[in-house]
């Protein structure tokens, strides 16, 4: 997990951001549950550079061909821990 963020916070439910550099919806529900904190949604919005705004949840869409080429350009590296 790299950064989590509070966005939200009201009648004791709080809704945060959380960046990963990789996993699943499962980690983060296990991560919380150990920290005694019970997970009501989650929502993927960002896979790698790509936003999925819209995209309905167990669809896809094909990629276009700028797409296609940031994904073959080697990410720019990380300063920090």
């Amino acid at each position: 997990m790299r950064a989590v963020r509070a966005m939200k916070e009201s009648r004791g439910k709080s809704i945060l951001t959380v960046i990963m550099g990789e996993g699943k919806k499962r980690e983060i529900r296990r991560i919380f549950s150990a920290l005694h904190y019970h997970v009501l949604d989650l929502e993927r919005v960002r896979i790698g550079r790509f936003r999925l705004d819209s995209l309905p949840e167990g669809r896809y869409r094909t990629l276009s061909p700028r797409e296609i080429g940031e994904l073959l350009r080697p990410e720019p590296e990380r300063t920090g821990a």
